[in-house]
């Protein structure tokens, strides 16, 4: 198998996230967790009625990249209106304004990994009314449950159960044999043993203090940060893979001539404390005898398990007794590729394993802001599967991966997440759509009270209303702008929202049924309040004055962005197809990513190749007879109505010949040449429409 794109089938998880302005480093780390099929299923089947509920987004998000039959890539807007809600997330130093100083990658990833896991499963608790201490499906799927032991030299001792998200490696190894490889590492900063100086809770002094730490239960996946802020770590490090790779180097000359290699055992055993010693040590030994597999610093399989001290012990080989021991394999490494050039900036990517669903192997891809690439020499084949839940491992990683390889002078890794080769057997993969019809009836309707007196023209979902893939909804949205400049207008905040996507806020949604006994009515027409300063409301191309989305002021049916959001992932999840006149832009502000088939767009149906789009306005003029955003300028209500009265009789030019229209272009005009009539009036009219005659 070759590890060319089109090999890899449609159906593998792919999709992209833009980049955001918030910070960058959330991509990679978002895209970590999408491709673990278990943690992406728990967020994607969990709603809620908070509104910042970061779950519900990060759900959102991963339905968005989870969508097939769109190629368009994905953005984090709502995601990041959230996250800019939420006062933790500004302590931490996560939301990046342009006048901060430049962010440490290895930090942000790690931070980001920690707040991202601790807030959901604080949310989570929040929700089923737990205890801080219990556990959730966040805990149990990405975190070591420890106990830390602290005892104080005045001879009290504290202890406390905590969950370890993201574990940074600690590189002072008391026993530096111990830590000569990256399992060793591991090893150690799992078993955490430090001096600190700390307050006791007791007598309130500053006394000498050991930090213990026994290890409780072991997670499904987690992810080690490789804890590069400081230089120290970073040329501890580096000596660290320079003297393992001239190591297994030499181990290589061993085993293809052993007659006359050089490499001796170490004098001083497994109490060598040499950080460059190259000789061999017992347990380097062990290994070299327990695989034939092309090593790399990071390995691509560990083992582990808890000894009855609460222990961890760590092995990058088979383990004779595999069947006690946990087996991880590495699943996603996130890194930092070094900038060169005086105006350069480093970028960060994310290399994932994405299994095959037609076959047992995998391959490596590189997403890298819009770019995905497959990663060379990328085959792996899986282990098998015993029926009694032993694990076997028939390979191990033929190739040196450049997924697993890094040169500290061009690519520093950030983190590296393991996965138990069991986990979609041991947790569920299949997302339970948690967002049903009853939506349409739990919507927040925040001015209710302040309308008592106006008679409302949306019509309620009826009982027995069901919708399907043979609905038409006709669809409208209006936005604002939250730029700071006053002078942008739509066409260019949406040129900006591909880089910027804050640009824009939705203001106003609309949607018209289009077929069945409720035609032309409304099915929503919701007002968005406003949780972030407006600071243009766009009046002429939005129809929204001020004070219309304030939840103060607000004289119209306004309602929060999730609720109208879920109502319309509903509709998308059913199946139902919409209509509307550049919708493709309301989606994509939206944040909704729809199935192309379910998209039908006016502005390509009136539209010859080659030739300009065509406004909404001149087409209803033109092929309707009717004048609109005349008199109070745009409203979604009349724009949703008058697309699907165009996709209307687009239908009927398209089933009948034009001459049973009785139209005066005469019998053999077609479609097309009534298209080529309406450019030519309309480049003679400069595309302005007349104004309406006086009755």
């Amino acid at each position: 198998m070759s590890s060319s794109w089109e090999d890899v089938p449609e159906s593998l998880p792919l999709a992209v996230l833009e980049p955001i302005s918030l910070n960058s480093h959330i991509n990679p780390v978002l895209q970590a967790l999408f491709s673990m099929k278990s943690v992406s299923a728990f967020f994607q089947s969990h709603i809620c009625f908070d509104e910042f509920c970061l779950t519900c987004e990060l759900g959102f998000l991963f339905h968005m990249l989870s969508v097939e039959g769109s190629a368009d890539s994905c953005q984090a807007t709502n995601l990041v209106r959230v996250l800019r809600s939420l006062p933790d997330a500004s302590e931490r130093s996560l939301i990046v304004t342009g006048s901060q100083e430049e962010t440490i990658v290895g930090a942000a990833v790690q931070n980001w990994m920690e707040f991202l896991l601790e807030r959901t499963h604080s949310e989570y608790l929040h929700h089923t009314g737990y205890h801080e201490s219990q556990e959730s499906p966040v805990t149990q799927l990405c975190a070591w449950k420890v106990l830390e032991t602290v005892m104080h030299e005045c001879g009290h001792t504290n202890q406390l159960e905590k969950f370890v998200f993201c574990l940074p490696l600690q590189y002072s190894v008391p026993n530096v044999c111990v830590g000569r490889d990256l399992h060793g590492i591991l090893k150690h900063s799992l078993n955490e043993h430090s001096e600190w100086v700390l307050t006791c809770a007791y007598c309130h002094q500053q006394t000498k203090s050991y930090v213990s730490r026994n290890i409780l239960s072991s997670p499904e996946t987690f992810t080690v940060s490789f804890n590069l802020e400081g230089a120290n770590n970073k040329a501890l490090l580096k000596n660290l893979v320079e003297s393992w790779s001239v190591r297994q180097t030499l181990s290589r000359e061993k085993s293809k001539s052993p007659l006359t290699s050089e490499v001796k055992p170490c004098r001083y055993g497994a109490s060598c404390t040499r950080p460059n010693c190259f000789f061999l040590h017992p347990n380097e030994v062990e290994e070299d005898q327990g695989s034939d597999a092309s090593p790399t610093f990071i390995p691509p399989y560990i083992w582990t398990r808890i000894d009855g001290n609460g222990q961890a012990e760590v092995v990058s080989h088979q383990p004779l007794d595999s069947a006690a021991w946990s087996c991880y394999e590495a699943t996603t490494i996130i890194s930092e590729n070094v900038a060169y050039g005086k105006d350069a900036q480093p970028t960060v990517t994310c290399a994932v394993k994405v299994k095959n669903a037609m076959a047992d192997d995998a391959v490596w891809q590189s997403f890298d802001d819009l770019v995905v690439t497959p990663i060379t020499q990328v085959l792996i084949v899986y282990p098998s599967i015993i029926v009694d839940r032993s694990l076997l491992l028939t390979d191990i990683s033929r190739f040196q991966h450049a997924a697993l390889s890094f040169d500290l002078n061009y690519k520093i890794p950030c983190t590296v997440q393991y996965a138990r080769v069991d986990m979609e057997l041991r947790w569920p993969t299949r997302v339970m759509n948690p967002i049903n019809r009853d939506i349409f009836q739990k919507f927040c309707d925040l001015t209710a009270n302040r309308r008592c007196y106006q008679t409302s023209s949306v019509v309620p979902v009826q009982r027995n209303e069901v919708f399907n893939s043979d609905c038409v909804v006709a669809l409208d949205a209006e936005f604002v702008s939250l730029a700071e400049d006053d002078s942008i207008d739509l066409a260019s905040a949406v040129a900006a929202s591909t880089a910027k996507p804050s640009v824009l806020s939705v203001g106003r949604v609309t949607a018209v049924r289009g077929n069945g006994h409720l035609t032309d009515t409304l099915l929503m027409d919701e007002y968005v309040v406003a949780r972030d300063k407006v600071a243009n409301h766009l009046t002429e191309f939005s129809g929204i004055r001020p004070g219309d989305l304030s939840a103060n002021l607000s004289l119209k049916r306004l309602d929060t962005l999730k609720s109208v959001y879920v109502r319309l992932r509903y509709l998308v999840d059913s199946g139902v197809h919409f209509i509307g006149h550049g919708i493709h832009t309301d989606f994509r502000i939206l944040n909704i990513r729809v199935p192309a088939d379910q998209i039908i767009d006016t502005v390509q149906l009136y539209r010859l190749p080659d030739q300009r789009l065509i406004s909404l306005k001149f087409l209803s003029w033109y092929f309707l007879g009717n004048h609109i955003q005349h008199l109070h300028g745009h409203d979604s209500a009349e724009d949703a109505l008058t697309a699907l009265r165009l996709y209307n009789l687009y239908e009927k030019y398209r089933s009948m010949a034009y001459a049973d229209l009785n139209n005066s272009c005469g019998s053999g005009c077609t479609f097309v040449d009534l298209l080529a009539q309406m450019y030519e009036l309309g480049r003679s009219l400069q595309w302005k429409v007349p104004p309406p005659q006086n009755p």
